[in-house]
């Protein structure tokens, strides 16, 4: 039985993303057992909006996401588009981890599925629904285990699954943003017991993920991202939405001295002067969520995080988050563990690699 092939389409509330691997005769990499080697073939991307225009705070209008899907694809080079997997996020998912006595996978389906009232903000009825064993802990009395219990708005999904059928392209699985970015980053047999966190900055919601053993065991979403950096600078120097996101671009947030450092004198502070209050902000919300997660599930520090999403690239970003959250800090490379195709360009890869990471782990969906 051959393997299964997806192209993965993450769209984003700036922009939609695509990635799909290809069967090839020079890799050993799989996504499932019994399947063929197979490499990273495609990547492409399109903006939701014409150049230059404000993406706005509203949910973009639905023929703009379908012009977008497909000049992503186009952009992708992706001849014929099998199946889709995509994604959701937002205030659409809710995420719990939740002790319950060891039981089966059977079991825990039918538990789940009686007590979703008291575990969810939603009716049952509302959301699709899905949970996953973590690992077993000895309680008092009892064996107990960690369950991760995810939930999505039925409507939401539906609508997203229409959105991709009326561009023509059929949808065979959705995921959450998040736990597919987690799949370029760690393998099935991950079993370190280090503490890392992903964390993904788009362009309106930043997740963070904190894994340990190969598994999630903290999940969070907020409402903060790279629009809200580029609104700074529209606001500091009374310029349109197209100038803001130059100036975000070519000038980061790099101080006077690590420009000196790095031989980058031309840099403008002012720049990252106007940015830096909402730095502060996403600064301030991972520092709280690493505080919940040391102080009130696992009494252990986060030793590492992972930087991914198209923000993930601004210049200096690294460095602030670094001294900020007190802890190392690197930027997520979502192809270092997977073959890429030579035909595939370098530059999609150097100039926006971290922001295909939900794409490409969508494409790797098994």
């Amino acid at each position: 039985m051959g393997v299964k092939l997806y192209t993965g389409l993450d769209i984003g509330s700036h922009a939609v993303k695509v990635a799909a691997f290809a069967l090839s005769r020079h890799s050993s990499f799989q996504l499932s057992r019994g399947g063929g080697g197979l490499e990273l073939a495609h990547l492409g991307m399109a903006e939701l909006n014409p150049p230059g225009m404000d993406p706005g705070t509203g949910e973009p209008d639905d023929q703009l996401v379908i012009d977008a899907i497909h000049r992503a694809v186009a952009d992708s080079g992706i001849k014929k588009v099998g199946k889709c997997v995509i994604g959701v996020s937002g205030q659409s998912v809710t995420v719990r981890f939740i002790q319950m006595p060891r039981m089966t996978e059977r079991e825990l389906r039918d538990a789940v599925n009686v007590q979703a009232e008291q575990l969810l903000p939603f009716d049952r009825a509302s959301v699709v629904m899905d949970s996953q064993i973590l690992e077993s802990a000895q309680a008092a009395e009892e064996e107990m285990m960690k369950v991760l219990l995810v939930a999505v708005r039925r409507d939401e999904v539906q609508r997203r699954v229409d959105l991709v059928a009326r561009a023509g392209y059929p949808v065979a699985a959705v995921d959450v943003d998040a736990f597919s970015a987690l799949a370029c980053f760690l393998t099935e047999d991950e079993t370190s017991n280090e503490n890392l966190a992903l964390v993904n900055i788009g362009s309106k919601v930043t997740s963070i993920n904190i894994v340990r053993n190969g598994a999630s065991h903290f999940h969070r979403d907020f409402s903060i991202g790279g629009s809200h950096l580029t609104k700074a600078i529209e606001d500091r120097f009374g310029v349109g939405f197209a100038l803001a996101e130059a100036l975000k671009t070519q000038h980061g947030i790099l101080s006077e001295a690590e420009a000196a450092e790095l031989g980058e004198e031309d840099r403008n502070p002012e720049v990252g002067e106007a940015m830096f209050p909402v730095l502060q902000d996403i600064a301030r919300e991972i520092r709280r969520s690493f505080s919940y997660y040391e102080h009130q599930m696992y009494d252990r520090s986060v030793e590492r995080v992972i930087l991914s999403g198209g923000t993930a690239m601004l210049r200096g970003l690294r460095l602030f988050l670094s001294r900020e959250l007190e802890t190392q800090v690197d930027i997520g490379d979502p192809t270092a563990r997977i073959p890429v195709s030579e035909s595939l360009p370098h530059d999609k890869i150097a100039n926006f690699g971290p922001g295909y990471t939900v794409a490409i782990g969508l494409a790797g969906w098994k």
